[in-house]
């Protein structure tokens, strides 16, 4: 009996920001389980259940199609619109809804974190279970609109070629971004709501600003320089040269986006590992 017997060993987590990116790459397991988690809240308690994750994104396409498609008749520079809109607005989801649910994150789970100690950064990461699984019903909604385009004009309207991997390129910028914010973001929205409230706002007004509905061509001189300056930009543009080979790839963007990226992911990650104890303690 005795040698069967194992000896826990409890001791105080060491500080460091190291070792914080240890227990993360330790823990990550717990990063499915989060993002699961958040992703049940999406539908609890509503009469459809689990009918809301695939509903969303329809519904999402389908109103914007008939607002910037048919009644104001947006150009996709060549590219069907309702391909382009099903492949450019999931890539803005995946960012905007990674950015959402990571600054809900810390609050949603105040339960688990009052009675158990379990890395934060976990908490923060499994918003990108939510945007993940969001992302790939559009891939599926615009694979199937790509079948209907390939059995009715005999083309899929894709450019595969030595640009594809901006594509990918652009999806990672996407959700280091969204992640980047919940990092600040999370810590602030566990006293108040304010915090989610304003964040769901902005990101209504950003996606306007980014060429997310609308092709950067045909943004106005007078306005263009707001455009190249917002860090959503190069990603979004990434995607569509990946994808469709169209698009601008302007310097401007990309130094704005390098710089965003630094500030919020490495300085986000700096800022949460310093406040995240502070913040769960006041919960």
């Amino acid at each position: 009996m005795a040698d069967d017997a194992q000896l826990l060993v409890l001791r105080p987590r060491r500080a460091g920001t190291l070792e914080r990116l240890r227990e993360l790459r330790n823990r990550r397991g717990l990063i499915p389980f989060f993002g699961r988690d958040m992703l049940e809240r999406r539908y609890a308690r509503t009469l459809l259940g689990w009918v809301w994750i695939p509903l969303r994104p329809v519904l999402d396409i389908s109103t914007q199609l008939f607002l910037f498609g048919g009644v104001l008749s947006l150009s996709s520079e060549g590219v069907p619109y309702l391909l382009y809109l099903i492949v450019v607005l999931g890539a803005w989801r995946l960012f905007a809804t990674t950015a959402y649910w990571a600054t809900r994150s810390l609050e949603m789970n105040r339960t688990v974190l009052k009675r158990a100690y379990v890395p934060r950064l976990a908490i923060v990461c499994g918003s990108i279970i939510v945007s993940g699984v969001d992302y790939l019903i559009y891939l599926a909604i615009g694979v199937i609109a790509v079948v209907v385009y390939l059995l009715s004009d005999g083309t899929s309207h894709l450019a595969f070629g030595p640009e594809t991997p901006l594509l990918f390129a652009g999806l990672a910028c996407l959700i280091l971004s969204g992640v980047g914010i919940g990092l600040v973001t999370s810590v602030y929205a566990t006293h108040v709501r304010d915090v989610r409230f304003t964040l769901g706002y902005a990101l209504g007004f950003w996606q306007y600003i980014t060429p997310v509905v609308y092709p950067l061509s045909q943004v106005p001189d007078s306005l263009r320089a707001i455009t190249l300056v917002n860090p959503m930009t190069a990603p979004i543009e990434m995607v569509k040269r990946g994808l469709f080979g169209v698009g601008e790839l302007p310097a401007e963007a990309f130094i704005s986006t390098g710089v965003f990226l630094v500030l919020f992911l490495v300085g986000g990650v700096l800022f949460f590992l310093r406040s995240e104890s502070m913040a769960v303690d006041n919960l």
